[in-house]
């Protein structure tokens, strides 16, 4: 239960499914900063010790003890042990997909998850990108649906705005803002060359860039040799990350690739502008007149989009708008209703195939 989107999302779920009467029980290897959410949940949550062997057994008791309808997997390694563990005890599984195809390079876990997901009871993938994944894999097209990201959007705190002087930044300044991993696959040193450009030519702005990953070292050693350090700062891992939201004047993210990207929706319930990568899975939930895109390859088409959203507060502030109605479909409860819905076809089905078998 890491500090990422996809581990959020799952506290999100359990907690909506839970809501609705459902009995959800969560396998873990290890805890994280998304872990109190989960345990809140009211889900039952069991640990099984890592390494492939052991968790399979470890699963495949745990399925058999608590006899569930329904198996659902979240990330990949879980797709292949955890598939194999629904398989091995006869339960219907749902592989869930939370990235997209341009995630999967050639590797042999990878392909050991395709051809086992291949033939799972159903792929429930957080965007149409993702699921492009599986339409050659899967023969039945009714095997595969797109389900969103949860926002909780009740549960933001209304009003509630980050006091940026304590880390350092004038209260007047205006604010960059990203949260997510530090890797390649996010463009963050990019994405920080592009804050870069424009904190140096606007003396009002500073930026932060929220987040923990292999390129953090490198990203603030970069920074460092800017001579920028006191106007792009680099908290590390912020648990509360919507008074950020709240207060920033632009949220970025310039991601090569994604899959519905969760902090992307929390800044679009929270009312921020936006400047993101022009990718497929952004456009697949904003579009020119809900945000600013950008090049994710070129530091100068980030600064042109970031300043686009600076120097205009008042479309700014519409195309803001416009992407906080569209995330009003996408609450908690009303994602979890989603997941009941495909649970119980699954259920209905498999209940249906045995009446005729026995008949």
């Amino acid at each position: 239960m890491g500090g990422g989107g996809a581990e959020r999302q799952l506290a999100y779920l359990s907690l909506g499914l839970v809501r609705r009467g459902w009995d959800v029980q969560v396998a873990l290897t290890r805890g994280g900063p998304n872990l109190d959410a989960l345990c809140t949940s009211g889900s039952t949550i069991h640990y099984v010790s890592r390494g492939a062997p052991s968790m399979c057994r470890q699963l495949t008791q745990i399925i058999r003890s608590g006899r569930p309808d329904v198996v659902q997997t979240w990330l990949p390694k879980m797709d292949i042990v955890g598939g194999l563990a629904a398989r091995i005890s006869g339960v219907r599984w749902v592989l869930s997909e939370r990235s997209s195809g341009g995630l999967y390079p050639v590797t042999a876990r990878n392909t050991a998850r395709a051809c086992l997901g291949a033939s799972a009871d159903a792929i429930i993938a957080n965007s149409a990108r993702g699921l492009e994944y599986w339409r050659t894999r899967v023969r039945d097209p009714q095997r595969l649906r797109v389900i969103p990201n949860a926002v909780p959007l009740p549960d933001l705190p209304i009003g509630t705005v980050a006091d940026i002087e304590k880390l350092g930044i004038p209260g007047h300044h205006r604010v960059l803002l990203y949260v997510g991993r530090l890797d390649n696959e996010k463009n963050a040193l990019t994405l920080m060359r592009g804050f870069e450009l424009v904190v140096r030519s606007n003396a009002d702005v500073s930026a932060v860039i929220c987040g923990e990953g292999p390129l953090k070292e490198r990203i603030a050693s970069a920074v460092r040799q800017t001579g920028l350090g006191d106007r792009i700062v680099l908290p590390g891992y912020v648990q509360e990350v919507w008074p950020w939201m709240k207060r920033a004047d632009v949220f970025a993210n310039m991601s090569l690739c994604e899959g519905r990207p969760n902090a992307v929706l929390e800044a679009m319930g929270c009312g921020c502008p936006l400047a993101v990568s022009d990718i497929p899975e952004h456009r697949e939930i904003l579009d020119g007149r809900s945000a600013v895109f950008a090049d994710p390859t070129s530091p100068e088409s980030i600064a042109e989009a970031i300043r686009a959203v600076l120097g205009n507060p008042l479309a700014a502030a519409a195309r803001a708008a416009r992407a906080q109605i569209t995330v009003q479909n996408w609450s908690i409860d009303l994602v979890a209703e989603q997941y009941g819905t495909a649970y119980l076809d699954l259920i209905t089905s498999s209940r249906t195939g045995l009446a005729r078998a026995l008949n």
